[in-house]
């Protein structure tokens, strides 16, 4: 029924089981009225929700927290197929099946959501497109189109059954997750807003943007550590390429349109490889950059439109098998290697490259991969390269104590 293989479905589930849980059961909803306190005598605000200590912040990725990872992805396959509910799902379907949810209890400490990503419709990618916006708190304006897909439309009643099954999550101490990939990414990203008080973690894979003004992103997300975004790159004929959709904010300011979304929440950048989902070189470490800096600093050209298969590196069952391979690669008990790509790895930035140094592969390439850093003596041309930190330029281009 599964499209991982059963032997690391088989893992994953021993794994969820047996390790260490991320969640504390908690999150018991707070009576509303004036004067009730937890078991801290803390006053909360009403309608707010108390959780026992969680670690809800991405990294360290240890491979409890990648379980979770997979399992969310793997929803993100299953439910573009309709012939499909996994065991264990309710579904929702609206908008002759361009809208799709599920709701599920995930093991003994999570409720998890599952968005629909886009398919093949032309109607279901308008959606995508940021024509007009909705405010879903003061100071946060949503594209329309995401809005309809996280809702369903006003007019369908999933909203109702969406705030039922959160709250009954909550009745029950259980850790709330919201997932999608793609345009479902978007509408993740939408409810994390809404429901923000519910303390969720928010898993994203190649995510629609789904905030209209930056500036105010505060006002969407005050929690964007809890928001885990993973974005795919591949390589390319002319170097490192990396998922549109994170980036179209980067293609709509390209053609002059004043419709760019944006993005909150720190993110891992999945290692490059082949339209196949491969990693190569092959790999246990990833990039991660922090909340800080939610938008990718790359160029026009590194956003994957035409790299051999169009939009690949966007394919779901990509980001599947390397988050599968991955989870593979981490011992029991173990944490994912974030410290960046390994050598030979194709690159746009040292601060990508495990070594901090990624350079072209000849003078006049387009291609850069990372590369070790040079010992005291050996030639340099910037200050990234040398061990030391100093590249001298007048001593002939060589590193410096």
């Amino acid at each position: 029924m599964f499209s991982i293989r059963n032997a690391s479905l088989a893992a994953l589930l021993i794994a969820t089981a047996n390790a260490h849980k991320v969640v504390t059961p908690g999150g018991l909803r707070v009576k509303d009225r004036e004067g009730d306190v937890n078991e801290h005598d803390t006053i909360l605000e009403e309608g707010s929700y108390e959780s026992a200590p969680v670690d809800r912040s991405m990294v360290p990725m240890t491979k409890e927290k990648l379980a979770l990872v997979l399992h969310g992805m793997l929803r993100d396959d299953e439910i573009m197929n309709r012939a499909v509910v996994p065991e264990g799902c309710t579904q929702y379907v609206y908008h002759e099946g361009r809208d799709r949810m599920f709701t599920e209890e995930y093991g003994d400490d999570y409720c998890m959501v599952t968005w629909m990503g886009t398919n093949k419709k032309f109607k279901d990618w308008i959606q995508n497109i940021p024509w007009g916006a909705r405010e879903i708190a003061p100071g946060c304006d949503v594209p329309s189109g995401l809005y309809q897909a996280y809702s369903g439309g006003d007019t369908n009643g999933f909203v109702e059954v969406l705030e039922g099954f959160v709250n009954l999550c909550a009745e029950n101490g259980k850790q709330l997750v919201f997932n999608g990939h793609s345009q479902g990414a978007g509408a993740a990203g939408i409810a994390h807003t809404i429901f923000e008080n519910h303390n969720p973690i928010t898993l994203m894979f190649g995510n629609a943007p789904w905030m209209k003004n930056s500036d105010e992103a505060g006002n969407c997300v005050s929690q964007p550590e809890s928001i885990w975004r993973f974005i795919n790159s591949e390589n390319s004929f002319s170097g490192i390429v990396y998922d549109v959709a994170p980036n179209g904010n980067l293609l709509v300011e390209w053609l002059g349109l004043d419709r760019a979304s944006y993005s909150a929440g720190g993110y891992i950048v999945l290692p490059p490889g082949d339209v196949e989902g491969n990693m190569i070189p092959m790999t246990d470490a990833v990039s991660h950059v922090g909340p800080e800096a939610p938008e990718m600093d790359i160029r026009f050209d590194q956003i994957d439109i035409l790299n051999r298969s169009i939009a690949s590196s966007h394919d779901n069952k990509d980001y599947l098998k390397k988050i599968q391979d991955l989870y593979d690669q981490v011992p029991d008990g173990g944490v994912l290697d974030t410290s960046g790509f390994i050598n030979e790895s194709m690159c746009h930035a040292g601060e990508e490259c495990h070594s901090g140094s990624c350079e072209k592969v000849r003078l006049l390439s387009t291609v850069t991969r990372c590369f070790p850093q040079k010992e005291i003596g050996q030639r340099c041309n910037e200050n990234s390269d040398c061990l030391s930190g100093n590249c001298n330029l007048w001593r002939g281009g060589k590193c410096r104590p």
